[in-house]
């Protein structure tokens, strides 16, 4: 152990740093009981419904949320600190490739 090292046990980078779209890392804008209530599901959870809907009504279904969610990723503001945290993991984990991915899409940048 160097004496001159302020941390001698510096922690372990994950491997994989993950988030969601819902307030993470930006400001929530997904307003769920109108995208239920335009999916025509009522007020059952949506990625179980959409599981269990027959496959013509499971693709209408989906075309109304991924409507919301890619609206929601357009329009969407970041959080605070935001900038700040992905500039840190581009910098800490260097090298790294980062990928993105979306209901039913998905692709590495």
């Amino acid at each position: 152990m160097d004496r001159h090292d302020p941390n001698p046990n510096p922690p372990t980078l994950p491997r994989a740093v993950l988030f969601d779209m819902d307030g993470t890392l930006t400001e929530p804008m997904l307003d769920f009981p109108r995208i239920k209530r335009e999916m025509g599901i009522g007020d059952r959870p949506i990625l179980e419904t959409l599981a269990k809907l027959e496959p013509a009504q499971r693709c209408i279904a989906e075309a109304v949320l991924l409507r919301h969610e890619d609206h929601a990723a357009e329009n969407s503001a970041l959080n605070p600190g935001c900038r700040e945290v992905l500039k840190w993991l581009d910098n800490t984990m260097c090298g790294s490739r980062w990928s993105r991915a979306t209901a039913g899409e998905a692709w590495i940048v």
